[in-house]
């Protein structure tokens, strides 16, 4: 069954069952749904997990959804918060050190600590104004010869 909305544009009639409302937005766009996630996730086998997360969160968001945005706004705005979660989790991994991880392999790790990093920007926010004042001072072989520098 189709209805056409506010604009004009034809869109399916959303059944009162959440098990069905599901199948319908997985019907219409499971593929895009799909495309989404591996515009997120290059790996595949992360990308499968993403795409269970978010089939499984639409599933339990239906149950709220009230119908004052079209089934395709609804599916899209969770499977875009679904990945942008996903992101930011994945980031936050990265950073993180296992409890299995020997000090040999965190020391080797490239990446410095976020200690190091505040350390590293505060000798260089020090470091800026002496270069200046370097610039700024005379040299040895500007003040050789003249009295006025004494």
């Amino acid at each position: 069954m189709v209805r056409q909305d506010k604009r004009g544009e034809t869109e399916p009639v959303v059944p009162e069952d959440v098990d069905q409302r599901y199948a319908l937005a997985v019907e219409l766009l499971g593929g895009a749904l799909a495309r989404l996630a591996a515009a997120y996730e290059a790996d595949p086998a992360e990308r499968q997990d993403l795409v269970q997360d978010i089939h499984l969160q639409l599933w339990r968001s239906l149950k709220s959804f009230d119908g004052r945005c079209s089934l395709r706004t609804w599916v899209y705005r969770v499977a875009y918060n679904v990945a942008a979660d996903h992101v930011g989790r994945a980031r936050r991994r990265k950073g993180m050190i296992g409890l299995n991880q020997s000090e040999a392999e965190i020391a080797a790790d490239p990446r410095p600590s976020p200690e190091m990093e505040v350390s590293d920007r505060l000798a260089l926010a020090q470091m800026v104004p002496i270069e200046k004042t370097k610039k700024d001072a005379p040299s040895w072989r500007t003040m050789s010869g003249r009295a006025d520098y004494a």
